[in-house]
């Protein structure tokens, strides 16, 4: 984001191409920025998980590794676990889906939008 943070400051006038400049700017004050708040807010429910669920089922909670469950057999019964990992994936999911479309598929189609300029001002 510096780069765009850069051309932002010397203005986005430097981009001639009209279509180009409109893509780079809905790229980053857009796409690119909700997926920043987005990730944020997973990190912020990750870290509350780890204070609120992962501490009172778990022994140890560590983020890369496996986790011990305190009682297993209880956990695997116990609805408010069972409904706290089904809205997680529920959420998750399409968080993935969203990542995809919005942000690897429009930052494929910038660059491809970034070489057809360059290929063009070289001709």
């Amino acid at each position: 984001m510096t780069a765009y943070n850069s051309m932002k400051n010397e203005g986005m006038r430097i981009v001639q191409n009209d279509s180009l400049r409109n893509a780079i700017t809905n790229h980053y004050e857009r796409n690119y920025s909700y997926l920043l708040s987005w990730t944020e807010s997973e990190w912020n429910t990750l870290f509350a998980d780890q204070n609120n669920i992962y501490r009172k089922y778990f022994k140890e909670y560590n983020y890369i590794g496996e986790l011990t469950p305190v009682d297993y057999t209880n956990l695997a019964k116990n609805q408010e676990y069972i409904n706290y990992l089904n809205n997680r994936v529920g959420f998750i999911k399409p968080t993935i889906r969203y990542y995809k479309v919005f942000g690897i598929a429009n930052a494929e189609k910038l660059i491809d939008h970034l070489d057809a300029e360059l290929t063009s001002r070289e001709e």
